[in-house]
């Protein structure tokens, strides 16, 4: 699942996502290990998909948007030319 998706989740979901995941990461590790995983790529997808989760449950916590506190900041910067910026009412002698 792309992280764009997981973003639609609400915090209480994506904690029991993360709780299932580890579930089936831990039982897909002893399959792995007995030889008898069907699918071995199940264990990468399941461990990108907690790393994902777990992203986007600090970003809640630090209220933290996409592209971060201060992304945005810098953005708005850059928006502003060099000319708008207020002018000395009186020149220094």
């Amino acid at each position: 699942m792309r992280t764009r998706q997981w973003r639609e989740f609400t915090t209480d979901e994506l904690k029991e996502k993360v709780h299932d995941k580890t579930a089936l990461l831990f039982k897909r590790r002893f399959e792995t290990h007995d030889d008898q995983a069907k699918n071995p790529g199940e264990v990468r997808e399941a461990r990108l998909d907690i790393a994902r989760i777990r992203t986007i449950l600090k970003e809640r916590e630090l209220g933290l948007s996409r592209g971060g506190v201060l992304a945005k900041s810098s953005r708005d910067k850059a928006d502003k030319p060099e000319s708008a910026k207020p002018a000395d009412s009186a020149p220094e002698a």
